[in-house]
């Protein structure tokens, strides 16, 4: 049966282009070479992608369908304003929107050194509102968090993050401790339950004091940022329409000036990152391609030399019987299992990389079987494309040409 015929060839042509390929090992890893960097890339980075996207989205979407955030940006307008978001700001907004919100708190950091003793640890310096905790749900693992009295008496306190409070042996919950920041001594209160490392930052590695004194210690009042939840979600647009209008208002902005801050949504935040993602699959689209063209014409290059390489042969077997197409056939099935062979070792390849870029990075590992099924069908694209044209070229051989050649 034609069916039957068709298997048993390609069975016969499988067996052959492997016996072809174990007979010189070290040609054919170099020749996959090209191959396995492709695909490996495309692995690695479609799980970094893979990763980010997933804490992101649960980073956002924990926070509430109804959070939005205030920055200060830089604008290009005629009038050169730098970016600005002040307390003032912060406080006229609160009061136009208390009643449309859940929470509306403000912050701002720094990197700085912190001092206990003897000790010097290097942390995230934050000035902290009372309602950012519930803004970013931070979690006490001791103590308290800070509260209106403290920006009211002006009290010189501090949170600090699991990891500060290991690294300066605060851990077990010394009362009354002080560390130094700048010139200013600033008392423990409380201590943060451990929340992770994100994209290599340690998240535990803050220190957070009233707003108050972030604002005298370092002048950094005009580049606040500030996050509010309206209550109800499909309040959102109409909140930050108010937000964006009164904002304008008290910085008295010109109609034809841009904002010299950002109000952004949690929709928009999502938007940019769909955005960052096609850009960088993109990015890693075109490198894959260029490593499958090197490996593609690698493999090209290969079978053309094999193929003078093995005329006796193609002729001996053209002789007793061998058709065009089984010679064809052998030659297109040993391209596509050369380029397979690199497929497999950027598939294991890109998963490890992959798997090591998120643990660096602190985003989850997600197994991508797409990435993988992508990925060796590019490779087996690959093989069919690169080798048609030598499979071709050794199926033309008569035997005629092989005994003259020979």
């Amino acid at each position: 049966m034609p069916g039957q015929s068709s298997m048993l060839m390609l069975n016969i042509a499988f067996s052959q282009s492997r016996d072809a390929l174990t007979a010189n090992p070290l040609r054919t890893v170099l020749t996959t070479i090209g191959i396995s960097v492709g695909v490996a890339a495309m692995v690695a980075m479609s799980i970094m992608l893979d990763g980010i996207s997933s804490l992101v989205l649960s980073e956002v979407q924990g926070l509430g369908a109804g959070s939005f955030y205030i920055l200060p940006v830089v604008t290009n307008n005629l009038r050169m304003r730098p970016p600005r978001f002040t307390e003032t700001d912060f406080r006229f907004i609160r009061e136009e929107i208390q009643d449309q919100v859940e929470v509306f708190s403000l912050s701002v950091q720094t990197q700085d050194v912190v001092i206990y003793g003897s000790k010097r640890i290097p942390a995230t310096v934050m000035g902290a509102s009372p309602e950012l905790r519930l803004a970013q749900q931070y979690e006490i693992a001791s103590g308290r968090f800070i509260v209106p009295d403290d920006l009211t008496w002006r009290r010189n306190v501090c949170v600090i993050g699991s990891a500060i409070a290991k690294d300066l042996g605060l851990d077990g919950g010394k009362a009354l401790a002080r560390l130094r920041i700048r010139n200013r001594d600033m008392q423990v209160v409380g201590c943060l339950a451990p929340r992770g490392q994100r994209f290599g930052t340690d998240l535990d590695r803050v220190v957070l004091i009233p707003i108050d004194a972030m604002r005298t210690i370092y002048s950094l009042s005009d580049q606040l940022s500030a996050m509010g939840r309206a209550k109800r979600p499909e309040d959102l647009q109409r909140v930050t329409a108010l937000v964006e209008r009164r904002l304008r208002d008290a910085h008295r902005l010109r109609r034809d000036e841009e904002n010299d801050f950002k109000v952004m949504t949690q929709t928009e935040i999502l938007d940019r990152l769909d955005k960052l993602r096609r850009a960088v699959g993109l990015i890693g689209a075109a490198v894959t391609g260029v490593a499958l063209l090197v490996g593609g014409i690698g493999i090209m290059n290969i079978s053309l030399f094999t193929t003078v390489e093995r005329t006796p042969e193609i002729g001996l077997r053209r002789s007793i019987g061998a058709t065009r197409r089984q010679v064809l056939a052998q030659f297109l099935v040993e391209s596509v299992l050369l380029a397979l062979c690199g497929g497999l070792t950027g598939v294991i390849i890109g998963n490890l990389s992959g798997w090591m870029l998120t643990l660096m990075a602190g985003v989850p590992f997600i197994f991508s079987p797409s990435a993988i099924a992508l990925g060796f069908g590019a490779a087996a694209a690959t093989g069919i494309i690169f080798g048609a044209y030598p499979a071709k070229r050794a199926a033309s051989i008569t035997p005629m040409v092989a005994l003259q050649r020979q």
